[in-house]
């Protein structure tokens, strides 16, 4: 499903969340929030974290290589610990965790390739979600973004992927406790705002929508029109961040993305093109708070 971005246009300026179809995540007795700290520059992979909800209970995992030739056996210890699950899901935010997870299991012993290849096939990217059906009044569909705009705080107001990776640079130096403690944080606070993220995505999708009153509606096909290129360009960029990650932008792929098509997001807002939502062909939108469901497309 292609990403429109004159609805997204529309979400910034009416300052109002938009679902497009139905977004969903698969259901299991047991939910894996992944966050995967690593630097770029050499395919180094030195923290693991995963917030393990189950039963309504939650246990965080932190998996922490001093150095490079300790990531074999952290990276195995993860994989064994999440092997011994009978139902479970892995639920992560871009595709850097699954490019990493790919790229040790060529290092890790034969005997662990179909266990590997287990937790993938039962990992969702949750940004991937997020970019097909749902539409923040953000110009980014980075983590940090959505994250507080959904009312999460993480401990360290400032910290970024590109500071992590500094954070880390720094500990291999001076092996300082306190660097060591700000990158555990940090990484805990990533899963931690990824199941908020989650959960808040599920809590718009099973509220109530009906209303009786008479609300505004979308055309479809003039914010599909006003759009038309952002649309491509945006699914390009989408795509080739999927091809080419890199660490440097950890914690927001969309960050990338949503950098390269702000303009075009601004621009989109401020044609008249989009003036014409309010005309033509009309399809109903269901009020939920300040959230709007497009239900037909």
């Amino acid at each position: 499903m292609p990403h429109y971005f004159a609805l997204q246009a529309l979400a910034i300026r009416e300052n109002t969340v938009y679902i497009h179809g139905t977004p969903s995540f698969p259901k299991s007795e047991t939910q894996i929030y992944l966050d995967i700290e690593g630097l770029p520059d050499n395919e180094s992979y030195y923290l693991i974290g995963a917030l393990v909800v189950s039963e309504g209970k939650e246990s965080f995992h932190s998996f922490w290589a001093d150095d490079k030739s300790e990531e074999l056996a952290r990276f195995s210890e993860f994989v064994e610990s999440v092997s011994q699950l009978s139902d479970f899901r892995i639920l992560h935010f871009g595709a850097y965790d699954t490019v990493a997870m790919k790229r040790m299991r060529a290092r890790l012993p034969e005997f662990l390739h179909t266990k590997v290849d287990r937790i993938l096939e039962r990992a969702t990217n949750v940004l991937s979600v997020i970019h097909q059906h749902i539409y923040f009044p953000l110009y980014s569909n980075g983590l940090k973004d959505i994250g507080r705009f959904l009312g999460f705080e993480w401990t360290s107001n400032n910290a970024t992927g590109l500071e992590a990776i500094v954070w880390r640079n720094i500990w291999n130096t001076a092996k300082a406790a306190d660097i060591k403690t700000q990158l555990l944080q940090y990484n805990q606070d990533d899963c931690r705002a990824l199941k908020h993220v989650v959960e808040s995505i599920g809590r718009l999708v099973t509220s109530n929508v009906h209303s009786t009153s008479q609300l505004p509606r979308l055309a479809r096909r003039d914010w599909r029109s006003a759009g038309c290129a952002a649309e491509t360009h945006a699914s390009r960029q989408y795509f080739d961040h999927d091809e080419h990650l890199r660490r440097s932008l950890h914690e927001s792929e969309a960050q990338g993305q949503s950098a390269n098509c702000a303009k075009t997001v601004e621009k989109v807002c401020q044609s008249a093109d989009l003036d014409s939502i309010n005309k033509g062909n009309r399809e109903a939108v269901p009020l939920v708070g300040q959230f709007w469901t497009v239900t037909t497309l």
